[in-house]
């Protein structure tokens, strides 16, 4: 079986709308992605991440302070970053 990268692919599955076809693959939302626009990938996926994990900590640290605790619905991350450098 022979690939060539100018036929257009389109994905199925979980990634069903997105393609590639030529040297760019596109997005269900019709936005169309170069290899130098990748570059960021990996450091966006780990801050994102990073995100993820300190809204878990704060919000375990919510429960443990019980119901009485002035909490809001809303993390505020510059005081939630704050507290994780207090220790």
């Amino acid at each position: 079986m022979k690939l060539d990268t100018y036929d257009r692919i389109e994905l199925t599955g979980p990634w069903a709308g997105f393609g590639f076809q030529a040297r760019h693959m596109w997005t269900p939302e019709g936005f169309t992605l170069y290899p130098e626009h990748m570059r960021w990938w990996s450091l966006t996926c780990n801050m994102a991440r990073e995100y993820q994990l300190l809204l878990e900590q704060e919000r375990a640290c919510r429960k443990l302070a019980g119901p009485d605790a002035d909490t809001q619905s809303v993390v505020r991350m510059v005081q939630a970053l704050q507290r994780q450098r207090r220790g």
